[in-house]
C-alpha cells in the first residue's frame, strides 16, 4: 500500500541562540503546520482525522505540544493529537505512528511533523520541591542531559565517537572534508533558492526599550557558513580528547519545525488532492545503544529487504548528519556514490533541531526530487539509544 505526501512545509532552521533565540517550540511548529494546510489543497479539516507530531525538550509548560500547536494554527477542537518523544527520529516515529494506524483502519489522512526549540529548553533543580534545608542545589542543563545515555551514563558523542573511530575506521580529515563539503552544498543550495518553496518565513517579534519595534521576518536557514572549508575544519579543537569529534564535523543544536499530510492513495484520489510524493516503506531498528551506526545501517538494510529495492535504484539519499562520520561510514557500507547523498546541504551545516530532524529531513527530500526531477529517495537517521528509522520515497 502506498501513504501521498502533500502540503510540505518548514519553518527556517535557527541556530543555538539566533534569529529563534525567544521564539518557543509550538510557535514555529504553529506556523509549518498552518503552511501546510494552505498548501495541500485540503478544503476541509474534517477529512484530518488525528495530528502526530516529534519533539525531544519537552516544555513542561506545554503538555502534549502537538496538541497545543494545532490549536494555535487554527485547528478545530475536535481534532485529537499527540506527541512522541523519541529522541532525533521522534518526528519519524510520528510518520511511522499514523502509517501503522492507518494500516489498521484507524484513520485515512493524518497530519505530522515535529518541532523543537533548543534555545528556550530550560535548566531544571532537581530536589527543590521538598527543600535542600541550608544546603545548596544543582542547577541542571535539560540540554545536555538530553544527550546523556541513560544505561551507561556516558556522553552521546562519546559513544559515537568511539565506534567511528575504532569500529568504522572513520578519520578525522575524511570527517572535515564531509563536514566543509555539507556546508558548500547548503550554500549553494541556499543562494540558488532551492529551500524557499519549501520554507514558511517566521516572524519574530522585536522590543527595543521594553517596546514592541518591527519584527523581523526568518526566511532563511541561519548556520550555514559559505567561508566553511576542510582547512578551516582541521583548525577546530576536539570536543573530546582522544576523539575526532569537533564542533565542525558534529551536530549542533537548533531550533525549527516541519510538517506534512500522509494519507491513504484511495483517499487523496477521493477528495482530489495532488500528491507531492509517495511513501513507499519503512523500516525501524534497534540494536545495542553503544552503537546508532549499525542501527543506521540495519534500517536501510531492512528497508530495502522489505521495498524490494536495491542501493542503485535510489537516487537520492538523505542521510543522517548528526556526526559527519555516520555519513562517511554509511556512504562506505553501502557504497553510495557521494553526489547522491545530501545534495543540498545536511544538519551539519542547516543544524540539528533535535525532535523536527526527521520531518525537516523528509520535506527536503521531497522537494529535492520535485526539483531534480529524480525518481526515488531515501531518509536514514538514528538517534541515541540505538534506534534508526529509514524511510523510501518515490514521485509516482
Amino acid at each position: 500500500m502506498k501513504f501521498a505526501i502533500f502540503g510540505t512545509a518548514r519553518t527556517p532552521i535557527g541556530s543555538f541562540g539566533g534569529a529563534f533565540r525567544d521564539v518557543r517550540a509550538q510557535f514555529l511548529f504553529k506556523d509549518a503546520i498552518k503552511a501546510s494546510y494552505e498548501r495541500s489543497g485540503l478544503k476541509e479539516y474534517k477529512h484530518i482525522y488525528d495530528c502526530v507530531g516529534g519533539n525531544a525538550v519537552q516544555p513542561s509548560d506545554c503538555a502534549n505540544i502537538t496538541r497545543v500547536s494545532i490549536l494555535l494554527a487554527g485547528f478545530p477542537n475536535e481534532i485529537p493529537a499527540y506527541t512522541v518523544m523519541a529522541n532525533d527520529v521522534s518526528s519519524l516515529f510520528a510518520l511511522t505512528g499514523a502509517l501503522q494506524a492507518m494500516l489498521t483502519g484507524e484513520g485515512d489522512l493524518y497530519l505530522v511533523g515535529g518541532t523543537e526549540s533548543a534555545s528556550t529548553a530550560p535548566y531544571i533543580v532537581r530536589g527543590a520541591r521538598w527543600g535542600f534545608r541550608f544546603n545548596h542545589g544543582e542547577v541542571n542543563d535539560m540540554l545536555a542531559e538530553l544527550r546523556v545515555d541513560a544505561n551507561r551514563n556516558k556522553w552521546y558523542c562519546e559513544l559515537v565517537g568511539n565506534v567511528l573511530k575504532s569500529k568504522y575506521g572513520v578519520t578525522r580529515e575524511e570527517m572535515d572534508r564531509f563536514a566543509a563539503l555539507s556546508h558548500k552544498k547548503a550554500f549553494r543550495a541556499q543562494r540558488e533558492q532551492k529551500f524557499k518553496e519549501q520554507i514558511v518565513p517566521v516572524t519574530v517579534k522585536k522590543k527595543a526599550a521594553g517596546r514592541e519595534v518591527v519584527p523581523e521576518i526568518v526566511s532563511e536557514d541561519e548556520g550555514i557558513n559559505p567561508v566553511m572549508s576542510p582547512k578551516k575544519a582541521a583548525s577546530a579543537q576536539p570536543i573530546i580528547d582522544g576523539l575526532d569529534l569537533t564542533e565542525v564535523n558534529t551536530y549542533h543544536y537548533a531550533d525549527g519545525a516541519a510538517s506534512f499530510f500522509v494519507a491513504k492513495e484511495e483517499k487523496i484520489k477521493e477528495i482530489r488532492i495532488e500528491p507531492e510524493a509517495y511513501l513507499v516503506g519503512y523500516a525501524i531498528s534497534s540494536v545495542h545503544p553503544d552503537d546508532p551506526v549499525e542501527a543506521l545501517f540495519e534500517s536501510i538494510r531492512k528497508v530495502l529487504d522489505r521495498t524490494g529495492l536495491k542501493i542503485d535504484d535510489i537516487d537520492i539519499f538523505e542521510i543522517d548528519e548528526t556526526f559527519a562520520g555516520t555519513t562517511v561510514a554509511t556512504i562506505k557500507e553501502f557504497s553510495i556514490p557521494e553526489e547522491k547523498v545530501n545534495v543540498w546541504g545536511g544538519a551539519l551545516a542547516l543544524g540539528h533541531p533535535i525532535g523536527a530532524q526527521g520531518a525537516i529531513m523528509v520535506v527536503k527530500l521531497v522537494h529535492i526530487l520535485k526539483t531534480l526531477d529524480k525518481r526515488l529517495g531515501m531518509v536514514s537517521l538514528s538517534s541515541l539509544g540505538g534506534q534508526a528509522i529509514s524511510v523510501v520515497i518515490s514521485r509516482d
